[in-house]
C-alpha cells in the first residue's frame, strides 16, 4: 500500500488542523536555525492556495508549566514573514479556540501557543 500525500488528497474551503514540528532552537527569544519553519512553506502555501483556514498545532522544549522562554510567538512572527501574510497567535488556552477560528475569514492562518504549556498536552 503506498502513503497518501497531501496533493493526493482533495482538501479546499476548510478548516485545516495541522501539526508541525516547531521545536526550533530559541536563544533570548531570537531564533537561531529556522529550517524547521522553512520546510513547512510550501506545504501551508499549498493549503492556503485551496482556500483553507489553517490552525497550526505545535510544541517547542519541555517546559515545566507556562514559561516564556519557550513561547511560540518567536515562530509565530517567523512564519507570518514567511508567509507573507498575518498569522493570528492565540495565547492561552483558556480562550475559546473555536469562537475565535469560526469568526476567521478562509485564507486566515492560526497558530496556538506552545500545547506543552496545556496541562492536559
Amino acid at each position: 500500500m503506498s502513503k497518501l500525500s497531501i496533493l493526493d488528497v482533495k482538501i479546499s474551503n476548510k478548516n485545516v488542523l495541522i501539526r508541525v514540528d516547531f521545536n526550533v532552537s530559541i536563544h533570548d527569544g531570537k531564533i537561531l536555525d529556522d529550517t524547521r519553519i522553512r520546510e513547512t512553506i510550501p506545504t501551508l502555501k499549498y493549503l492556503l492556495g485551496k482556500n483553507n483556514t489553517l490552525i497550526i498545532l505545535s510544541h517547542l522544549g519541555r517546559p515545566k508549566g507556562q514559561d516564556e522562554k519557550y513561547s511560540l510567538k518567536p515562530v509565530c512572527l517567523r512564519l507570518q514573514k514567511y508567509l507573507n501574510q498575518e498569522v493570528l497567535f492565540i495565547n492561552q488556552f483558556k480562550k475559546d479556540p473555536k469562537s475565535i477560528i469560526a469568526r476567521l475569514k478562509k485564507g486566515s492562518v492560526v497558530m496556538l501557543e506552545n500545547i506543552r504549556f496545556n496541562p492536559g498536552e
